[in-house]
């Protein structure tokens, strides 16, 4: 395992393995990325999971939109992990809008970073949040690289799409989408049990941090649409 390979200093990251027709749809998708070719808009979408990219022959932005929505219907709970976290203005506000809507949102994201500019950006979005009682926790024991999501313990996602912009509107991803309470109980348990190694950041700590972090969170904020 990645452990025996790499040791303590191996990326923590989540993986799902699914079979059946998931499967078969996924090598469908693959062959459909390989040739540079749109996903057919008819995919799939009946099902308890479901496979979805975010570039479909009517449209380019599906998961942000699927985001985006999800965001806005949470009620009680709203766990995000990403290793990038730029967002767009439409995800932030639909971030902001469900903690002002007493929703329970958390944001676990990377203490050591492998891309330091992403991470500088991701800090330049913490006050905003942080305000409007969105709790930030930075993992700390080596590099974050899992994208999960799961919402009032019963919708969640895992998969290559980041909360940034190259993910949601340029780079070709799949997230496995699950309705299935059994598989978002253990998304929201490793969530739970990730932010235990992480440092949860206060809005009293983050507005003392030292001058020289503004300049670069404001120079990685204005190259956002990039990373």
């Amino acid at each position: 395992n990645s452990r025996d390979l790499f040791g303590e200093q191996r990326w923590r990251d989540t993986h799902v393995r699914f079979s059946g027709q998931l499967a078969h749809e996924a090598a469908e998708l693959f062959d459909v990325c390989w040739q540079g070719k749109q996903a057919n808009s008819n995919i799939n979408r009946s099902g308890v999971s479901i496979l979805i990219p975010n570039n479909t022959a009517n449209c380019r932005q599906t998961l942000h939109c699927l985001f985006v929505d999800t965001f806005n219907q949470a009620e009680k709970t709203l766990y995000l992990t990403t290793p990038y976290f730029v967002p767009d203005h439409r995800t932030q506000q639909a971030l902001m809008k469900a903690a002002q809507r007493d929703v329970d949102v958390r944001l676990l994201v990377p203490g050591k970073s492998d891309v330091a500019i992403a991470r500088w950006a991701a800090q330049a979005a913490y006050a905003s949040l942080l305000a409007v009682g969105v709790r930030i926790y930075e993992y700390r024991p080596r590099v974050l690289h899992a994208k999960t999501t799961v919402v009032d313990g019963a919708w969640s996602t895992v998969g290559t799409a980041n909360m940034d912009y190259r993910s949601l509107f340029v780079n070709y991803e799949l997230n496995l989408v699950s309705r299935d309470t059994c598989f978002a109980s253990h998304v929201q348990q490793q969530f739970l049990q990730d932010i235990e190694m992480a440092d949860e950041i206060s809005m009293s700590k983050w507005q003392n941090r030292h001058w020289n972090h503004y300049f670069f969170e404001g120079i990685s904020w204005m190259a956002r649409r990039w990373l």
